[in-house]
């Protein structure tokens, strides 16, 4: 038999021409599909992508704009007034569902309300800002001490950009609230890409 002690089981084999040659054809698109991938996984981590969310059902206390709504329902967006893609996109859709609601059902006690989580530079211009895409739209600023509550009760996830403090990455769902018996109840939870009749389907339920 031959002598297997000089033999080094752990020792990887030497880097030949042509590994390295083979390293350098395979590398490049790893790293594309890495730096591809990785602001979809970072998004998802924001995103709600599913049928029913652990919230759901949780009873919310002590939020002013809740406890000041005249409505039986409210459909809370959490987003910063200056917001490019996303937070327009929720609103029209929001907007859209609710004037679709309130054509087939007059008089239906729901509303939508914008939270501005941009509590940093105190911009005061969420009604404005809400306004814009619909008068069914109420604005709310927070400031700090508000806005710790909303991450508590929401499981809001917010991150500001060091270098831009302006562009903020925020959890993008629409909340929907209903009240009964003088509680107000987190009813569903959906994902940003839900479309306008999933969304008008989820504030009826709730009523």
């Amino acid at each position: 038999m031959g002598d297997f002690s000089k033999l080094n089981l752990f020792s990887a084999p030497p880097i030949t021409q042509t590994n390295e040659k083979c390293m350098k054809k395979i590398l490049p698109p790893l790293l594309l599909t890495a730096l591809l991938i990785l602001p979809a996984v970072l998004f998802a981590g924001l995103s709600f992508f599913g049928e029913r969310h652990p919230l759901e059902k949780r009873v919310v206390e002590g939020v002013p704009f809740l406890e000041n709504s005249g409505n039986q329902v409210e459909v809370v967006f959490f987003g910063y007034a200056g917001c490019s893609f996303i937070c327009p996109n929720a609103l029209i859709k929001a907007a859209g569902a609710m004037d679709s609601l309130r054509t087939e059902r007059p008089g239906i006690s729901a509303g939508i309300t914008f939270v501005d989580i941009n509590a940093q530079t105190q911009l005061n211009r969420a009604e404005t800002y809400g306004k814009s895409f619909s008068n069914d739209i109420r604005g709310i600023n927070t400031d700090a001490e508000l806005l710790e509550k909303l991450k508590k009760d929401f499981s809001l996830r917010i991150k500001s950009d060091p270098v831009n403090p302006y562009d903020i990455d925020h959890t993008d769902h629409f909340y929907i609230l209903n009240k009964k018996e003088g509680k107000w109840r987190i009813s569903r939870v959906l994902a940003n890409i839900s479309d306008k009749k999933t969304l008008e389907h989820a504030i009826i339920s709730a009523l």
